[in-house]
């Protein structure tokens, strides 16, 4: 049970993760193709780094969980393939 609530959070988080990416993709062809002033440039600029933070924050909680699943898993294959 705790294995496919682990894996649809991992899931949840790679969609968010993806997300993220995209909008900051997005933010960075604004920044860089439209006429912007000063103050238009440092607003999405905060909003970029601001996103680049939560992706990192949830890459790095995938990785927590994915290494999690991977612990918890090893000893089920380990008694499997002794049977």
């Amino acid at each position: 049970m705790k294995s496919m609530i682990r894996k649809a959070k991992i899931q949840s988080l790679k969609e968010q993760l993806a997300l993220c990416q995209t909008l900051c993709e997005s933010l960075a062809k604004e920044f860089e193709a439209a006429a912007l002033t000063g103050e238009q440039k440092a607003v999405i600029a905060h909003h970029w780094e601001k996103e680049r933070k939560e992706g990192h924050s949830l890459q790095l909680a995938i990785d927590l969980l994915e290494r999690q699943e991977a612990t918890s898993s090893a000893p089920r294959q380990e008694l499997a393939t002794e049977s």
